[in-house]
């Protein structure tokens, strides 16, 4: 077990020590990402597929609760990762 004495504060500017390299995308975003679709896809609007994902985002919109919480989530991330153009 490491001595608690010995551990000094964090440093500002410090060089990194781990992780992953800056700008690699993390992997499970995108499995998640893909397994979202697969199910929106196979759900559709009423739950037999009809709509495709299109279906299905429109069946969560009408459900004003669920809609609105779908709606700020996906404002939060566009507003923390601006489309590249």
């Amino acid at each position: 077990m490491a001595n608690l004495q010995n551990l000094k504060p964090f440093q500002k500017g410090h060089k990194k020590l781990g992780g992953r390299k800056k700008g690699v995308p993390n992997k499970n975003s995108r499995r998640l990402e893909a397994a979202f679709i697969a199910a929106a896809e196979q759900l559709g609007s009423d739950g037999q597929g009809t709509g495709g994902v299109i279906g299905y985002l429109v069946s969560v919109m009408k459900n004003t609760r669920h809609g609105v919480r779908l709606a700020l989530a996906v404002l939060n991330y566009e507003a923390k990762n601006p489309p590249r153009i």
